[in-house]
């Protein structure tokens, strides 16, 4: 693969061809504000807040998609681009419902460390205060659509890294919001299976546990890095190693972890991830949508499978990360 030289902010750099500026400047540290890239996923530029200049052209190029040709010469710090981006910030700020003081993300929201980054303390728009519902209707998690910046990471991280397809975008501008499945409420989605990829992956406190209040809403990113990581190099849990009280299936992983050996819990136990049954196709449903989660997972599982129906109990496997 050819190399290509370039400039970013007066540093020659050189890059493999086909990567984007973002992820050049990235090698090479230099900082460029991003809200809707995530390490792991496709990009599409939906934030705008990692815009460019690129010299020969008067247009503002994202960082995130722009591929890197042979002698561009790139500024990623100038007064236009500083004015350009607080001008996102506050119109996405104005756009929803946005109060930081009663925020469940509230200090570890990304919104609000640029915000604070780029100096915005005020904004300069009129809010428009729309009327948005939260969804509570999951038995595990909550969407708020006030804090919703349709940056579409969680959609792509449930199509693209769990495989399930819950969530996509509907309507239009403004009115644009994160549906489930064909626009219905979240807990009676068939396609969801409740790993929580999705909470992780939101850069607000637009996705929360349930139970969560002002401040809690911590996320751990590198697990859904990880599990891409994981899958590339087909990292599986051998059967002979697995923790006493798991020889009941031929097979475990973790959903977050995809191996119990990385549980940041206790030895064996996962209690932050979600266990799903697969099955072949020609078993009822039922048989295949049974979620348990917890300390007791695995001995629930095997007295379910030991009931009434031990009789015409199928070849199965417990596999989460897929």
């Amino acid at each position: 693969m050819a190399a290509k030289t370039l400039t970013i902010n007066g540093k020659e750099i050189s890059a493999a061809e086909g990567a984007t500026v973002l992820q050049v400047a990235e090698e090479a540290n230099i900082k460029i504000p991003t809200l809707c890239h995530l390490e792991g996923i496709y990009d599409v530029g939906a934030c705008r807040l990692c815009l460019v200049e690129v010299t020969g052209t008067s247009k503002l190029m994202p960082a995130c998609t722009t591929l890197v040709s042979e002698g561009m010469n790139i500024q990623t710090d100038t007064e236009r681009l500083r004015k350009y981006r607080r001008m996102t910030l506050e119109l996405l700020f104005a756009e929803r419902n946005h109060v930081c003081a009663v925020c469940v993300a509230n200090g570890h929201c990304e919104l609000q460390a640029l915000a604070c980054s780029h100096g915005m303390d005020h904004v300069r728009y009129d809010y428009t205060f729309p009327k948005w519902e939260v969804d509570n209707t999951h038995a595990l998690f909550g969407m708020d659509h006030n804090r919703c910046i349709l940056c579409t990471r969680c959609v792509r991280v449930c199509w693209h890294i769990e495989g399930a397809g819950t969530r996509n975008v509907a309507g239009r501008g403004s009115r644009s919001k994160i549906i489930t499945d064909l626009n219905q409420a979240w807990g009676q989605s068939d396609s969801c299976t409740s790993c929580g990829k999705c909470v992780q992956s939101c850069p607000t406190g637009a996705l929360f546990n349930k139970g969560s209040t002002v401040g809690e809403m911590q996320r751990d990113r590198s697990r859904l890095e990880f599990i891409v990581t994981a899958r590339e190099k087909k990292l599986w849990v051998n059967l002979d190693k697995l923790p006493y009280g798991w020889a009941a299936v031929p097979a475990a992983t973790c959903r977050f972890w995809i191996s119990t050996s990385f549980c940041s819990n206790s030895p064996g136990w996962c209690r932050s991830c979600t266990a799903r049954l697969w099955t072949p196709k020609n078993i009822p449903r039922a048989w295949t949508s049974v979620s348990l989660r917890g300390r007791y997972a695995m001995r629930n599982m095997w007295r379910w499978f030991t009931g009434s129906a031990s009789e015409q109990r199928p070849w199965f496997r417990l596999v989460i990360a897929r």
